[in-house]
């Protein structure tokens, strides 16, 4: 016993002093000297904290036998399942109700739960004291953050995209820009913690019509035909629903986090048995949203190829949605993804994405996709920690974008004195058009930090290769904050106009060309 002892502490000695070598030998900029840290290896768990209140909250199932989806092969084993056959579509496969999407003119969407933001989320916040954490967040506000944090730590590694047909054998396998653009959130003080909401941009959304499909479609997969009419259309006149809206509540470190449950099935494996809920528009309708009604004849008429395939959706879904898709599964402990493929008009079909597999297109490997929510939660921390005790106790604008080219994540940071709070939408006659610049005041002053990251696997140095680990390795982590100071006002408005808006002008114009019948052998622009 005693050897072992000394065996391990041997083998701590000297895993300390490797951390230690590491950090010294960590590159710095030059002319900038950094102060690089290592981050502890000690693990953080996540604890499901739900109040027994909140779970006895029942969780929506799928209604007309779309239970065939989840554990169903779908046609010649490739997952899908079809609304239409696919060789005669006048024969339905599934319930004719699902065939036509109710229009937003034909929405109750005032007698719909509205979506309740971290900083006005009470049992979130009792749940955040109880426990003594100093960050809440829900998984949309904390996502879009952590993905950025992802990019960095893997030196912005490609998905693994297997299994596609040739069409694709040349396209891009990097996460797409739409997806490594900057985000911003806001740090809300309230009580010693600080709610994470997601900042309400000052821009027209040009998605709102699949926002808003988003919302009634959820629905429509998840309740009969006539409860559907009675409680969402607006020719019932509904009223307000009040009841409770189901969520998982966990702890990791100083976070609190909430994630909506939006489906439910005994089979599933995973212990809360549950699974999120994704609707998804057809290609071109995503890329020219302004003018989605310009591509209704615009189908999904076959399994593979370049377009209106499902092939294709997948392929997009994956570039710009599966690193997003795989920490909200992952914080709401969730199965899977059940995806809804649309054109705002009719539905296509569905399919059922598991976690595991998301994980191994965007990480590579579960083991992966573990170790870095870890790393990452525990950087986010160290850097929510640094730029809170510069600002304490002040409501906080905060940007974020993983620079490849600099290999740092760029962070901006505002001091917000006179804060509206959230809210769900705006008045649209005080929206900006996306052509317009924001126009920020003078006299706004906003900070600039760097989050600087350096890894080992096994002691061997990752320095601008892609980061791959298994299970049983050991992964060191080291980093560097840098301050640089307040930036001139013109520098951060071109910044957090990025993360604003995001140009689609080079996509737009190949899908008007894919639409006369040019361009359909052509690659993908891959920005």
């Amino acid at each position: 016993m005693r050897v072992l002892q000394c065996a391990r502490a041997a083998r701590s000695t000297r895993s300390a002093l490797r951390s230690a070598r590491f950090a010294a030998s960590s590159p710095a900029p030059a002319g900038s000297p950094l102060r690089w840290r290592t981050l502890a290896r000690s693990p953080w768990a996540k604890e499901d904290v739900t109040p027994a209140e909140m779970s006895s909250v029942e969780v929506p199932s799928l209604s007309f036998d779309l239970e065939r989806v989840l554990f169903g092969k779908g046609i010649s084993s490739s997952g899908i399942h079809t609304v239409r056959d696919m060789r005669n579509p006048s024969i339905y496969l599934f319930d004719e109700f699902l065939g036509r999407i109710h229009q937003p003119e034909e929405i109750a969407f005032d007698a719909l739960p509205p979506f309740t933001t971290s900083s006005k989320d009470e049992n979130l916040h009792e749940l955040a004291s109880e426990h003594s954490c100093k960050y809440k967040a829900s998984t949309s506000s904390i996502s879009g953050i952590m993905g950025q944090l992802y990019l960095l730590l893997s030196n912005f590694k490609d998905l693994r995209l297997e299994g596609l047909s040739k069409t694709f054998e040349n396209q891009p396998r990097n996460v797409a820009p739409s997806a490594c653009k900057p985000i911003a959130i806001m740090l809300r003080p309230l009580d010693g913690a600080y709610a994470i909401d997601s900042d309400n941009s000052p821009y027209r959304p040009t998605n709102r019509i699949l926002m808003d499909l988003g919302k009634s479609l959820e629905r429509m997969v998840t309740m009969d035909a006539e409860e559907f009419r009675r409680t969402v259309l607006k020719e019932s006149n509904p009223e307000q629903c009040d009841r409770p809206q189901p969520y998982h509540f966990s702890k990791m470190g100083p976070f609190a986090l909430r994630s909506q449950l939006d489906c439910y099935h005994p089979r599933i494996r995973r212990p809360f048995k549950t699974f999120d809920i994704k609707t998804r528009a057809t290609a071109p309708i995503r890329l020219d949203c302004d003018n989605y009604k310009d591509y209704l004849d615009y189908g999904l008429r076959r399994l593979s190829g370049w377009s209106e395939s499902y092939e294709r959706e997948f392929y997009d879904m994956a570039r710009t949605c599966f690193l997003k898709y795989s920490l909200q599964l992952r914080i709401g402990n969730m199965d899977g993804a059940f995806v809804c493929y649309h054109n705002t008009q009719q539905m296509f079909g569905f399919e059922y994405i598991t976690l595991q597999d998301i994980e191994r297109i965007v990480y590579g490997s579960t083991a992966l996709a573990e170790k870095s929510f870890e790393v990452n939660s525990k950087l986010l921390a160290k850097l929510f920690d640094r730029i809170t005790d510069d600002h304490a106790n002040e409501t906080l604008r905060v940007s974020a974008f993983a620079n490849k080219a600099l290999q740092a994540l760029e962070v901006y940071v505002e001091t917000v004195s006179a804060d509206k709070g959230w809210s769900e939408s705006a008045s649209s006659s005080s929206y900006l058009e996306p052509s317009e610049p924001l126009h920020l005041d003078r006299d706004t002053r906003a900070r600039k930090y760097t989050l600087n990251v350096r890894c080992r696997v096994d002691d061997v140095k990752i320095h601008n290769r892609p980061l791959l680990f298994s299970r049983g390795q050991n992964l060191d982590v080291v980093y560097a904050i840098e301050d640089h100071g307040v930036v001139p006002v013109d520098e951060y408005e071109a910044f957090l106009r990025r993360a604003y808006s995001f140009d689609r002008d080079v996509e737009k114009k190949y899908w008007r060309r894919i639409e006369v019948g040019e361009a359909r052998n052509e690659p993908a622009p891959s920005s």
